[in-house]
C-alpha cells in the first residue's frame, strides 16, 4: 500500500528464480503506475515480474504484481494454481489483499507465506490471520519502517504469530525459510 514501493524494491530484487515460489503482490496504486513499477523491477531482478491476469497459470520464479482496485484469487492444487484477476466492484474500499490472502490459504494451507507490508487501513490483516491459523507463515514489516504503519499495526493486532522484520530482513528471512524445508 502506501509506501509500499520502498519496501518492494528491499525486497523483489533479493529472490532468487531458483527458490520454489511464485511471488503475488497486491498494490495500492495507479494502474499506469503498477505498469512502470513492473517494468523497473522486471529491469533490477533476476525473477520475472508481470501483471496478475486472469486465467494465469502459477509459475516459479515470477512476482504477479496487481493494484488494489483488483480482485485477484488463486484457484485449483497446490501444484496447479491458476490466478482469477477482477475488477473490484467497490474499487474504494479495501480488501484486495485479504482477499488473495483467504484465496491462498485455502488452496496452498501451510505451504503459504505472507508479507503484510507498510500501507494504510487494515487490509491484509484478517488474510495474515487466516494464512497463520492454516500453518502458513506470516512477515510483517516493523511499524518502525512503514512510512505508514495503520496496515502492518493492525496486521500484528490480529495475527499474533506474525513475524515483525524490518523490511530489509524480509527476503532474507524468506530465503532462511526456503532452504529450511528444501533441506
Amino acid at each position: 500500500s502506501e509506501g509500499g514501493y520502498d519496501a518492494l524494491l528491499k525486497i523483489i530484487p533479493q529472490f532468487d528464480p531458483k527458490w520454489p515460489a511464485a511471488y503475488l503482490t497486491i498494490l495500492y496504486a495507479a494502474e499506469n503506475h503498477i505498469d512502470a513499477f513492473i517494468e523497473y523491477l522486471n529491469r533490477h531482478s533476476s525473477i520475472a515480474v508481470q501483471r496478475a491476469v486472469d486465467g494465469t497459470l502459477l509459475k516459479g520464479g515470477t512476482c504477479y504484481l496487481a493494484s488494489g482496485t483488483e480482485y485477484v484469487t488463486a484457484t485449483g492444487a497446490p501444484d496447479r494454481i491458476t490466478l482469477r484477476v477482477h475488477a473490484s466492484p467497490f474499487p474504494g474500499r479495501r480488501g484486495a489483499i485479504n482477499m488473495l490472502m483467504i484465496s491462498l490459504a485455502e488452496v496452498m494451507a501451510a505451504r503459504t507465506v505472507s508479507v503484510v507490508l507498510t500501507g494504510r487501513d487494515e487490509d491484509g490483516a484478517e488474510g495474515a490471520a487466516e494464512i497463520a491459523r492454516v500453518g502458513g507463515e506470516v512477515m510483517i514489516q516493523d511499524p518502525k519502517t512503514c512510512l505508514f504503519k495503520e496496515m502492518a499495526l493492525a496486521a500484528l493486532r490480529h495475527c499474533r504469530a506474525g513475524r515483525c522484520l524490518n523490511d530489509s530482513e524480509i527476503a532474507p528471512a524468506i530465503k532462511t525459510l526456503f532452504n529450511s524445508q528444501i533441506h
